[in-house]
């Protein structure tokens, strides 16, 4: 059994009575579950690696996650992130537009020589 199969297997699947099903809720069939993982969509998973909350949301809701959880690719992109909150330009971002406006124009410094 490769790793991608194991992996792919259980992240669409749950053990019912010791057999492998489909997670409710998923209409694929464990045979087309099984196809290559090249056939599927690029899937992440978190891994609490970057946390942010807002302290608002978090004491009227009672909750750390709503709908909209941004997410973020580490360790690729982790600089980004890294050199945002090392000065004050995240006080400048507050809207996803203007984030969106920040990744595009960034340029990534790390592993270059110099």
């Amino acid at each position: 059994m490769s790793g991608s199969w194991a992996f792919k297997i259980l992240l669409t699947s749950e053990l019912k009575n010791k057999l492998l099903r489909p997670l409710k809720g998923v209409k694929n069939s464990m045979d087309e579950l099984n196809n290559p993982r090249q056939n599927f969509s690029k899937t992440y998973s978190a891994n609490g690696y970057i946390d942010l909350y807002r302290k608002k949301f978090v004491m009227n809701k009672k909750k750390l996650f709503g709908n909209r959880v941004v997410g973020y690719k580490t360790p690729q992109q982790l600089e980004i992130f890294l050199t945002i909150f090392k000065g004050d330009k995240y006080k400048e971002v507050k809207t996803q537009k203007a984030f969106n406006d920040y990744y595009e124009a960034f340029k990534p410094t790390f592993g270059q020589t110099k």
